[in-house]
């Protein structure tokens, strides 16, 4: 490898040099390598997700902080937007990461970050009662059905209608946008739908039907991807 301009190739090499460190560092934490860019593991209610991303034009990188309550109604990993920048941890500033023929300086300095300030992060919002302590510093739009389902899991019936009020006041007006465009709105219904009957059952306070709804969710997800976090890797 050259010490000036690297090569595409010597490029996805570093980059990938930089991911098994990062594996190794984090393995004894419990995380496991899915497919070739994430690391993930399961650590109380939540399913947690570290998703590597390479620039497109520069030798560049950085990593999604992302996680997800197992008990969510939807089996698909691709976790909430309840997602960092790595960056984010250490400053305000959109920054990335070098991919560099030194490449261990970045390894180290991602390692370091990663296990002083992310880890402890995931370790603060592992419950659905961590999560609504925390719920005023979580104020994204992607945070919503994070708060909904775990004030579910609380049965706490003042959360829960509060946001299923917010959920399905963005779904009523996002259906008449697409109407406005002349768009199928059939996902918006059934949207309404299921949230309107959750709605119903919180009123009603039949948290044992809740409760069953949410276990099966979680019995759904852990079905596709526990089986795979037995290894210490797995790919997709």
């Amino acid at each position: 490898m050259s010490e000036n301009a690297l090569t595409s190739s010597e490029i996805n090499q570093i980059y990938k040099e930089i991911i098994e460190d990062v594996y190794e560092a984090l393995k004894p934490f419990g995380f496991r390598k899915k497919g070739v860019l994430n690391l993930v593991r399961i650590d109380g209610c939540m399913y947690q997700k570290l998703n590597f991303q390479k620039h497109t034009y520069s030798p560049l990188m950085t990593i999604n902080v992302t996680f997800r309550p197992l008990f969510l109604n939807n089996t698909d990993d691709n976790t909430l937007g309840s997602n960092k920048r790595l960056c984010f941890f250490e400053s305000d500033l959109h920054n990335w990461y070098d991919i560099q023929l030194n490449y261990k300086e970045t390894s180290n300095k991602i390692i370091k970050l990663l296990i002083d300030k992310v880890l402890p992060y995931y370790d603060g919002l592992n419950t659905s009662k961590m999560v609504l302590d925390k719920s005023s510093q979580l104020t994204s739009y992607f945070h919503q059905q994070l708060i909904l389902f775990s004030a579910l899991k609380e049965h706490e019936s003042e959360i829960s209608l509060r946001y299923l009020d917010i959920i399905l006041q963005g779904l009523h007006d996002h259906k008449k946008d697409v109407e406005n465009i002349n768009r199928d709105v059939s996902g918006f219904n059934n949207g309404i739908k299921y949230y309107s009957d959750l709605k119903h059952m919180v009123h009603n306070k039949n948290f044992a039907e809740i409760d069953l709804l949410l276990k099966g969710y979680e019995g759904e997800f852990l079905k596709k991807v526990k089986k795979f976090l037995k290894s210490p890797s797995f790919s997709e």
